[in-house]
C-alpha cells in the first residue's frame, strides 16, 4: 500500500472515532437532563399528592362535623 492510502484509512478511522465520541457526548448530555428533568417532575408530583392527601383531611374533617351537626 502507498502512504497516501494508510493516511486516507488513518484519517478515516480517526474521524470515526471523534464522531463516535462526539455522538456519545452529546448522548450522555441528554440523559443528564432527562434525569434532572424528570426529579423535577417526581418532586412536583409529590408536592401535589401532598397538597391533596391534605385537603382531603381537611375536607373529610368538615364533613364530619357538618354530620354531627345534624345528629
Amino acid at each position: 500500500m502507498d502512504p497516501n492510502t494508510i493516511a486516507t484509512i488513518a484519517l478515516a478511522g480517526v474521524s470515526g472515532a471523534v464522531a463516535v465520541a462526539v455522538w456519545a457526548l452529546r448522548l450522555e448530555g441528554r440523559m443528564n437532563t432527562h434525569e434532572k428533568t424528570d426529579d423535577v417532575i417526581h418532586t412536583h408530583v409529590k408536592e401535589s399528592l401532598d397538597e391533596l392527601k391534605e385537603t382531603t383531611k381537611s375536607m373529610d374533617g368538615k364533613i364530619d362535623k357538618i354530620l354531627q351537626r345534624g345528629r
